[in-house]
């Protein structure tokens, strides 16, 4: 059947998919070996230099769209304090990477994955009606309003739109 998963293609597919989690992982975690706290912490996951940011978009044949290293922590959980954050564009989507001490207030850091939309009020309503349960209100950040949801299953994701300029 055309579309269909064989175990085959399924195990390409997940395997592709922990490669990509590893790569995020490796860029995200480069900046905490320049800090002596967190030099130690880095080394225990790091996967290694091949997977940099250069290596990754290379790989993905994306591009990092942005990377700042002063964000607003509101869009964290964590309001009046800045983290880290990369964006990375490329065939396989728009992908954000938080670069956190992982030390996130409930329910931020629990989302898997997060989904532009082009209307967020209307989509958290359908996710509403649809018995989904959101989590947070919906606020604002620099480029984009977000809110993180909860779907009936206890899949949690955040959904954000862009703000209009």
């Amino acid at each position: 059947m055309p579309g269909c998963l064989n175990r085959s293609t399924l195990g390409t597919t997940i395997m592709n998919r922990l490669k990509m989690l590893f790569a995020v992982a490796a860029i995200a975690l480069q900046p905490m070996a320049d800090s002596p706290a967190l030099a130690q912490t880095a080394a225990d996951f790091a996967v290694g230099a091949q997977y940099d940011t250069t290596h990754w978009t290379a790989f993905s044949h994306g591009a990092v769209t942005s990377d700042v290293a002063d964000a607003p922590g509101a869009e964290i959980g964590k309001p009046g304090t800045t983290y880290r954050r990369i964006r990375i564009t490329s065939p396989y989507g728009k992908m954000t990477v938080s670069v956190t001490d992982g030390a996130l207030p409930w329910p931020y850091g629990l989302d898997l994955a997060g989904y532009e939309v082009a209307d967020l009020d209307a989509t958290l309503a359908k996710a509403a009606a649809s018995g989904a349960s959101v989590l947070t209100k919906p606020s604002a950040s620099t480029d984009r309003r977000a809110a993180v949801v909860r779907f009936p299953g206890g899949y949690i994701a955040e959904i954000h739109a862009p703000l209009e300029r």
